[in-house]
This record gives C-alpha cells, structure tokens and sequence, in this order.
C-alpha cells in the first residue's frame, strides 16, 4: 500500500510493512491460521461428539454415551452456530475489501437471523458478525439500522463488567459514535468517543494505538464545536498513533485507512480556517494523492467531511480542486443513491454547477441511478 508523504510534517502510512504477506482482509497471516485452526477444531468437537455418543451406546458403555451426549449439547451450544458463521464472516470481508458491501450485506443479515434462531451461544464472534453487517450499513447510508445493530451490541456487553473493558468493546462504541456523527448526533457522538478512549487508554502497550479511532471521531466534534486547537491536535495525535508500527490486534490494518484520510481530511479543514491556506492545500494534494494511488477506506469516506473541504476551495475560486472532492462523494452515492448523506452533497455539487455555468449538467447530477451490472450483482 502507497503512502501518502505530501507534508513535512506528515506521518506516512505503510500498511504493507506493518502486516508482511497478506491475509484475508488485511488479516495477519499468523492471525488467520490460527481462526483456521480453531474453526477446524469447533467443527470436529460438534461432529465428533455425537458419533462417540453412538458408538458408546451401541458398545453398551450407557455411562459413557450420556457423557458424551451432554458434550454434545455443549459443543453445539457453544460451536455449532460459530461454524457457519466463520466462513461467512471471511466471504464478506474479502466482498467488502472490493467495495462490495450490498453482497456482503445479504450474507451476513442472512447469517445474522440464523444465529438468532438457534440455541447457541452469543459470543464476540456473535458481536463481531453483527458490527460488520453494521458496517455495511454505515457504508450505504442506513444509519438507522446501523445504530440499532450497535444499539444490542453495547447492550449485551455492558451486563458483563469484564466485556465492557475489553479493547473489542472500545470498537464497538466508536463504531456507534461514528453512527451518532452521520446523524448530527454530536453530543452521544463525543460521549461513546470518550467512553471508548478511555478503554484503549487502560489497555496494555501495544494497544495504546487504539486511541486514534475514538480520536479520529472526536475531530467532527470539535469542528461543529468550533474548537479547531482541539481538533487539530486529536488529528496530529491520532496521526502519530495509527502510523505506529505495533497496532492492536483487534483491528485490521485496511481500518487504519479510514483514521489517516479523517485526520488529513479534517486537519485541511482547519487550516483553512485558521487561514493557514498553503498548509491546506498541501493536506489536500496529500489527500488526492493517496486517492489516486488506491488509498480508499473501506467503508466509505467522510462525506460531510468531503463536502466542506470542497466548501472552502470553492470560496478561494479553485472549483477544479472543489470539484475532484465532490467526485469522491458523488461515487459513493453513486453505488448507494439513499446514502444519508446525500442532499447535503447534492446542494454543493449544484451550486458549484451554477457557479461555473455548467446548469445543463443539474439534472444529470440528480438521477443517482446506478448502472444496471451493479443492480444484478447486488
């Protein structure tokens, strides 16, 4: 992966270093043996189980066959629903890392309602499924249903005093600020932000890095705030943090993406603000750059973000620059035409229209009608 080295003062990203040959989705290849492994391993405790159950009854060693039948019900409460979902997870990732998130979506609402309706155990694997349909939600503009997702997550979690200081717990409650931000929901946006920084604070070492997530959802805040001292230094710090070589675990590295474009994105924003306007254009080009060599966060940018950068270029008269960014939102909605951040992008892209005598093209902007091969492949 290219990294983007466009400002002095700019951390590079360099996921290819971090995670060596890669795995599934970004996966440590390490990490992904080990799910293999393990899934192996769920799979032969709930086959095996009951052919032992009536191999010991059929020996007449009636002891041992009730023994083995109460494993049974264990390891199926416990694996059975696991093992479905596994492969299903990993099926929809490598969907999502194409950018294909309506596919990866029927799979896992599809998995989702099965696991529900069997008698089986809702772990982290469980959470885990429904944060990634939550994702694919949030990637299309559905934040309803991404917020009730997150919503029974945060739920089940906080009963368990030891799951809710767990590092997957400080995702899951970012995820939902994130939610909460799309919404203009600032207030719950900086509480859950909050709440998840200070899990990853009292993390160990080598999950310090995870700061730069809540951090990253905090700098919406503070722009609507108007504290740009504050926001500026959240994106220098979650910066200097999602560049570090050691991350947690609990993170695939594509994630990191999203957090680095965020800081640029919002730090260009401040600087023109604060009429540093070389400094921004700089941030800016850097944010092109990577754009054009592949740097593209997985779940969708910042439209909102997007859109008032494309703002302060068009109050210096750069409509070329104003206009690359707009275009960078308008894909996104091309792919999901309800996206939820839709109108506020539809209003810029048509005044920059005007603007620069080009009205005839306003009706074209407005028929968001994706192509008829994306519609068949879902």
């Amino acid at each position: 992966m290219s990294s983007l080295q466009n400002h002095r003062s700019l951390p590079s990203l360099n996921l290819k270093r971090e995670s060596g040959v890669p795995g599934l989705f970004g996966m440590r290849p390490g990490l992904f043996i080990q799910a293999t492994v393990l899934w192996l391993f769920e799979v032969f405790c709930v086959l095996a189980m009951p052919i032992l159950t009536c191999q010991m009854l059929l020996s007449g060693i009636y002891l041992g066959a009730l023994l083995y039948s109460f494993l049974s019900v264990y390891f199926f409460y416990t694996f059975a629903a696991s093992i479905i979902a596994s492969p299903a997870m990993w099926y929809a990732a490598s969907l999502i890392k194409s950018q294909r998130h309506r596919q990866a979506e029927v799979i896992l609402s599809a998995v989702l309602q099965l696991w529900k309706r069997m008698p089986c155990r809702k772990d982290w694997t469980f959470y885990t499924l429904q944060s990634n349909l939550a994702l694919t939600y949030m990637a299309s503009g559905q934040y309803h249903k991404a917020e009730n997702l997150y919503g029974e997550i945060i739920e089940r979690i906080e009963k368990n005093p030891n799951q809710a200081k767990h590092p997957l717990a400080a995702v899951y409650l970012n995820n939902l600020a994130m939610v909460y931000l799309h919404q203009a929901e600032f207030d719950g946006a900086e509480k859950l932000a909050n709440q998840a920084l200070a899990i990853w604070a009292a993390a160990k070492n080598g999950d310090q890095a995870g700061r730069a997530y809540p951090l990253s959802s905090l700098l919406e805040v503070h722009l609507h705030k108007g504290d740009l001292a504050a926001c500026e230094r959240d994106a220098d710090l979650a910066l200097a943090l999602c560049t570090q070589l050691q991350q947690p675990i609990y993170i695939v590295p594509e994630s990191r993406i999203g957090v680095y474009v965020q800081c640029l994105l919002y730090k260009a924003i401040v600087c023109f603000r604060q009429g540093r306007v070389e400094e921004a254009k700089q941030l800016s080009a850097a944010l092109l750059r990577g754009h054009d060599g592949g740097l593209h966060p997985n779940f969708g940018y910042s439209i909102p973000g997007l859109n008032n950068l494309a703002c302060e270029f068009m109050a210096l008269g750069d409509n070329q620059t104003a206009e690359r960014f707009l275009e960078i939102a308008y894909e996104i909605l091309k792919v999901h035409p309800f996206h939820g951040d839709g109108p506020v992008l539809l209003n810029t892209f048509e005044s920059l229209l005007i603007s620069t005598e080009r009205s005839d093209e306003i009706a074209d902007l407005k028929n968001w009608v994706r192509p008829s091969k994306m519609l068949l492949e879902g």
